[in-house]
């Protein structure tokens, strides 16, 4: 029989547990919606509590060029754990993290609700001239593309889609790209590449709608290609129905249990309800709809072109951002996510920005606040009194965006990408155009202040993707079956003395009084894209040697050119000249060449005494005749000491 006494102290024990306060983030590292984070950071979150050291599946880490990262976890027994990556993150990648609620402080009760977090790797510094074209494949106007290492040799591939046939390409590890075809021929509109099953490499989904054609019907069925680790994708699973017009699809962990789920944006023809796709964690998928109110069954429809999920708010869950095309001026939104991966129109979502026929969306935090904006791609209607431009929504910082700004785009704006294409720690904002020449907005940090091309012709580009492909460090772009190289390609500078090569960084040595001429200098300027290129030379110690800097100098010639410097004697003894050569093509890529010409010592010779008398030079030994009782000032003589060399004279 169980006393009183024992029951009390069962009651108090109980009661005592359950005021316990759950463990809470406190902090972040790096923060939500970083830009630049450290290639070699550790992912850290501090809690309210010590925390006990967690399971292997508590934390999940993916990257969207990756997949899963494999890494430790430290920290068990203290305030921060920490995930440190088996390897550093590479350029521009985005970052997923799921604190999942199995989480819990040491020796006490879980987390209350999952944390997720995203954020971007720091991307090397480059040129933002995207002048050098590769073509992947003739797929000149494709509709998406997405970059991502598909066969796990640490180089960046990537999925090209349109209505037809698909394709992915390999990378050699050079940028170079080999074509090999995916799936059969649809209606192909968007792709994404995700891990969706945990097991380390990117998945491809496919996303599309019915499509006739001269020689028939497409198919709009979805598709789930599944990675073998080696690009292999023979495997595939159906999503959804094959008569959906489905046009975009994002990924993230909507539920935080910490597998990484799907969005499709549907409505590309007429008004449909979106789909979300929640993940077991083994890649199989349960389909449900955002609703029109809590409690219903009713599922809200749009004309939804365009779907990301974030963290609106910074609650700690991803949100859903949709872009609306609704053939006339309609309201874009965000359905606020409420922790378990529901969404409901009324009471849980917000209108953002002015109204506009929405072809793209971007999500990022553009201006550094920590917070995402949403930059819009509107499409123009005369009719409808509306233009083509660039609408950016500005997060206030409690999920509304309430101001915007607006750039006039003169071709329909499809595809608006975020990425740090100059290396500046901000995000640029790139704009693919159909019909027209794609381009990119440059952030000076709080605003979108000049302008770069892609490429330097007019095309289409429904979709664009950035990563770094040839292992320069910058971030290069993509559209579906053509590569831009962010300044990869530098000038070539060649130096040759009498016909044998000068290198880089060389001394040439010369006598004093030596003519340049006697050098037989020749510099050939090249370029591997044969862009005109411009040459300047700075020369130092330069004061009366008599070089002419025309000879060292052209303005964007036509490569290859060579130019034979020969004017200018080297009249200053023991002395190092050095001369700085530079190249510049007309993409911004540059590269310098330095020589030095070490000049030798004067002979030494002997000082001379020059006699005048009157002005009349007296010769070595010559004899003056003086009369008796003259002076000796009478022979007005002048006497004057020299030295070649400038040395001092005793006389």
């Amino acid at each position: 029989m169980v006393s009183r006494f024992s029951t009390l102290c069962l009651l108090v024990a109980i009661s005592a547990t359950a005021l316990v306060a759950q463990p809470t983030v406190t902090s972040l590292s790096p923060t939500r919606n970083d830009t630049n984070a450290t290639l070699n950071s550790n992912l850290d979150a501090t809690f309210s509590n010590a925390m006990a050291t967690p399971g292997s599946n508590d934390i999940r880490v993916f990257s969207n060029l990756r997949g899963k990262l494999a890494g430790s976890v430290s920290g068990g027994g203290s305030a921060t754990l920490s995930f440190d990556p088996s390897s550093d993150m590479l350029p521009g990648e985005q970052i997923n993290v799921t604190l999942t609620d199995a989480l819990q402080q040491q020796g006490g009760s879980t987390m209350a609700n999952p944390v997720m977090w995203q954020f971007r790797a720091a991307a090397g510094q480059g040129p933002a001239s995207f002048d050098r074209l590769s073509v992947a494949t003739s797929m000149n106007g494709g509709w998406g593309v997405k970059f991502g290492d598909l066969d796990g040799d640490g180089d960046i591939d990537m999925v090209g889609v349109t209505n037809g046939q698909n394709y992915f390409y390999l990378n050699d590890g050079s940028g170079n790209f080999s074509a090999t075809t995916l799936g059969t021929p649809g209606g192909n509109y968007s792709c994404a590449l995700a891990d969706l099953d945990a097991d380390g490499d990117l998945d491809i989904i496919t996303v599309g709608s019915p499509v006739s054609t001269s020689t028939g019907q497409l198919s709009g069925q979805n598709y789930i290609y599944w990675n073998d680790g080696s690009a292999g994708f023979s495997n595939t699973t159906n999503l959804g129905s094959n008569t959906s017009y489905s046009i975009d699809v994002d990924t993230g962990d909507i539920d935080g249990d910490g597998d990484l789920d799907i969005v499709v944006a549907n409505g590309s023809v007429q008004a449909e309800a979106n789909d979300i796709y929640l993940n077991d964690g083994t890649g199989n998928f349960t389909r449900k709809g955002v609703l029109w109110v809590t409690g219903s069954t009713t599922e809200f429809t749009d004309n939804c072109w365009s779907v990301r999920l974030a963290d609106a708010d910074n609650d700690g869950d991803l949100d859903l951002f949709t872009a609306n095309f609704d053939f006339s001026p309609t309201e874009s939104t965000v359905f606020y996510n409420n922790g378990n991966g529901d969404f409901v129109f009324y009471q849980g979502s917000s209108t953002i920005g002015p109204l506009g026929i929405a072809l793209g969306m971007a999500v990022a935090d553009f201006n550094g606040d920590g917070y995402v904006d949403v930059a819009y791609g509107n499409l123009g209607q005369p009719a409808m009194n509306t233009y083509n431009r660039v609408t950016v929504c500005w997060n206030n910082g409690s999920g509304a965006f309430t101001t915007t700004s607006v750039a006039a785009c003169s071709s329909s704006p499809y595809g608006p990408e975020a990425a740090d294409v100059d290396g500046d720690g901000d995000l640029d904002l790139a704009i693919g155009v159909e019909g027209g020449q794609s381009f990119i907005m440059l952030n000076s940090g709080t605003a979108f202040t000049s302008t770069t091309a892609i490429g330097s012709t007019s095309g289409t580009a429904h979709a664009l993707a950035f990563a770094d492909i040839d292992g320069d460090g910058d971030l290069d772009c993509a559209s579906p079956g053509r590569v831009y190289f962010n300044g990869s390609n530098k000038p070539g500078i060649a130096v040759t003395s009498n016909s044998a090569t000068v290198a880089d960084g060389a001394t040439l040595n010369v006598n004093y009084g030596d003519s340049l001429a006697s050098l037989g200098l020749g510099l050939t300027i090249s370029d591997p894209d044969s862009d005109p290129v411009g040459l300047s030379t700075q020369i130092t110690n330069s004061t009366t040697q008599g070089f002419n800097t025309a000879q060292w100098s052209a303005t964007n010639g036509s490569t290859p050119y060579s130019l034979g410097p020969n004017s200018g004697v080297f009249n200053q003894a023991s002395v190092t000249h050095d001369f700085i050569l530079t190249a510049t093509d007309d993409g911004g890529d540059y590269t310098t060449f330095t020589f030095h010409v070490s000049v030798g010592t004067a002979p030494n010779t002997a000082p001379t005494i020059a006699v005048t008398t009157g002005g009349t030079s007296v010769n070595n030994a010559g004899v003056l005749n003086v009369s008796y009782g003259d002076s000796l000032a009478s022979l007005s003589l002048a006497i004057t000491a020299d030295d070649a060399q400038g040395d001092s004279v005793t006389l």
